[in-house]
């Protein structure tokens, strides 16, 4: 009974847990765990849709090396959302403060082959959403340091 019982909380984590795309995978990794072929945004850009964030998955030689995630307009990460995309990315090594701004939080992985940005709350009561990061509005970026990026072997 103990088992069967924990076998159920066990699947029941699995299948509520946010599967986001991770840095250093190929395109076909990010679109079955998507289950989408991607909308091209250019070059080496695709939008992908988990739930009501939006992910801009940047590539180069076939491998994720940046993704931007954007919540749907009015809505945020949350804090364990944070978390649990951090921890996805961390390739089994662990995520420091780096800096804090007015506009954004900044951490680096402590291998030193990736970085995370977070957007601050704006002040401003007249948008009432958060700074935006990069063009598309992510709230949360992670990319691979240049070093690491010219250590990823090319997509098979």
């Amino acid at each position: 009974m103990k088992t069967k019982l924990l076998t159920g909380v066990v699947l029941f984590c699995v299948a509520t847990t946010i599967c986001l795309a991770r840095i250093g995978e190929t395109l076909d990794d990010c679109k079955l765990r998507y289950s989408g072929s991607g909308e091209p945004l250019g070059f080496d850009q695709f939008k992908f849709r988990r739930g009501s964030i939006a992910v801009i998955v940047h590539i180069r030689n076939g491998r994720s090396v940046q993704e931007d995630f954007a919540p749907e307009r009015g809505s945020l990460l949350s804090e364990s959302d944070f978390a649990e995309i951090l921890q996805e990315n961390s390739e089994g090594s662990t995520w420091e403060l780096a800096s804090e701004t007015a506009t954004y939080t900044s951490y680096l992985r402590k291998d030193g082959k990736a970085s995370a940005q977070k957007a601050r709350p704006n002040s401003s009561t007249t948008d009432g959403g958060n700074v935006k990061l990069s063009i598309q509005g992510a709230e949360l970026i992670i990319k691979y340091t240049a070093s690491a990026i010219s250590q990823l072997p090319p997509a098979q």
